[in-house]
């Protein structure tokens, strides 16, 4: 694994079964990486997605590990994922969450595909900070902000990275905008008896190995939150030692590739 700005598509090949006259028992068939497992065997994709994590924090009062903080957590991170590896290979149960929302009359993102597996890998650390957490009159509203100037990204299956880009000029002038978002989601809860109604103790996962999905639908998930705020989040929240600011400092990234921390609180 490099890091340079010079990208090599390499393709990926399958291992198939094969079988010997010599062979009492046949060899064990790889495990295809694109196709869906049984819930309770999945593990985080790194074959295809790379090896990044989510580090989540709140603000007072907001329990990341409560029912509707960790459906907004769930439905964060699947976006993320499905980006990368598509909807049926992201957290299990969200390919028929999402389904089910893009039959929603009522939504922009009608029928929309968030993404496909391809050469595109993450790697590094994402910090994430859920600062509303609130009853509307439709359904529970989730806001939060999400540094990623810790988070490097491969076009060519992970064989290169590179970092996000600070003062480098645009084409008119400018300069790229800060590697932070915000986001807002509206949820509701269809089943209150759903397995994750009650609050699970995370096991240190990267990803879970049930469906957070079950018992909820989703009423609008790809809207801003307030960027403003997490701007000052981002200039402002406690950092990592080994993870300074460096877009707005020197605009210079760090050496070498980003650390991969624990998920918090996992899964």
């Amino acid at each position: 694994m490099k890091l340079h700005h010079l990208r090599t598509f390499t393709a990926a090949s399958l291992t198939t079964l094969t079988i010997t006259a010599c062979s009492p028992l046949p060899e064990e068939p790889t495990p295809n990486p694109l196709t869906p497992v049984p819930t309770e065997d999945y593990v985080f994709p790194v074959e295809l997605a790379g090896d990044y994590t989510v580090r989540w924090t709140a603000s007072d009062g907001i329990d990341l590990t409560s029912p509707e903080a960790t459906i907004a957590r769930a439905i964060s991170e699947a976006i993320t994922l499905s980006a990368l590896v598509g909807e049926e290979l992201s957290y299990p149960g969200w390919f028929e969450f999402w389904e089910t929302y893009n039959k929603r009359p009522d939504i922009v993102d009608h029928e929309r595909t968030l993404g496909t597996p391809s050469a595109w890998r993450y790697l590094g650390t994402e910090d994430r900070y859920l600062y509303l957490l609130e009853e509307t009159d439709n359904g529970i509203r989730a806001e939060y902000c999400n540094d990623a100037s810790y988070s490097v990204t491969s076009r060519d299956h992970g064989e290169t990275y590179n970092w996000t880009p600070s003062f480098t000029e645009l084409r008119g002038g400018g300069k790229f905008p800060a590697p932070i978002y915000s986001a807002q989601l509206i949820f509701n809860q269809t089943d209150p008896t759903a397995t994750n109604s009650t609050t699970r103790e995370p096991s240190g996962l990267r990803a879970p190995n049930w469906n957070v999905f079950e018992g909820w639908e989703g009423v609008k998930l790809l809207a801003t939150g307030d960027h403003h705020f997490c701007r000052d989040w981002y200039e402002n929240r406690n950092r990592d030692t080994d993870m300074p600011e460096w877009f707005d400092t020197t605009g210079t990234p760090p050496t070498g590739l980003p650390p991969v921390k624990p998920s918090h609180p996992g899964w």
